[in-house]
């Protein structure tokens, strides 16, 4: 029952009542918004795979005859084999565009959130304004995970065009923006970290992929 309730809210198929207590519950019980994003992060993974292997199915269809036709009518397999699997690929596509569809900002957010681990996290040396901003940085993802956009927004803010773990305070801000339904704002900050070295550079192409 817990893992269906997961399960039909992730698929946009719980009625809007049912979809605002459950909401409730993510923001009230810890154990239930981790389930939520281990299932997050699986549906996603599982997409991915599905996408990958509709791809390579393609190929090899398509790589199956690689020599020049001269026949039209030799030209029938080819072209069959071709139209069989970029169907397969196009349904796949679809259903994948479904699901995508039904992930609101705030659902793309949260499954792309993981906490900012403290390398000092016994508080050891406070005063270092390294430890200061990685304390914010904490604890701006942890409001994130209880769906506190606007509080982790302004943890964020005053942090932005410090050098000192510049890559990071963009990577929450996008999403801090994300899950606080300020697409444009976050999208802006995706482009950015995805024309540049950045260690979430892979993951702000696929999210703008997604939006």
């Amino acid at each position: 029952m817990h893992n269906e309730k997961i399960q039909e809210y992730i698929e946009g198929r719980l009625p809007a009542e049912d979809k605002t207590a459950f909401e409730k519950r993510l923001d009230a019980e810890r154990a239930l918004r981790s389930d939520y994003m281990a299932e997050m992060a699986r549906h996603t993974a599982l997409q991915a795979t599905m996408r990958v292997q509709a791809k390579e199915e393609l190929k090899k269809m398509l790589s199956a005859n690689p020599q020049p036709y001269t026949r039209v009518r030799s030209l029938r397999p080819m072209w069959m084999a071709a139209a069989i699997a970029a169907g397969i690929l196009l349904l796949l596509s679809l259903g994948y565009l479904f699901t995508a569809s039904q992930e609101t900002p705030e659902q793309l957010a949260m499954n792309y959130l993981e906490p900012y681990v403290l390398d000092n996290p016994r508080g050891e040396g406070n005063e270092s304004p390294v430890v200061s901003f990685q304390q914010s940085l904490h604890e701006a993802s942890q409001l994130l995970s209880e769906r506190k956009a606007k509080e982790a927004i302004r943890i964020l803010k005053p942090l932005e065009g410090q050098q000192q773990g510049a890559d990071a305070i963009e990577w929450y801000l996008a999403l801090a923006y994300l899950q606080d339904g300020q697409v444009e704002a976050s999208k802006e900050i995706l482009k950015d970290i995805s024309t540049k070295a950045h260690y979430r550079k892979a993951q702000a192409m696929e999210l703008l992929d997604r939006l």
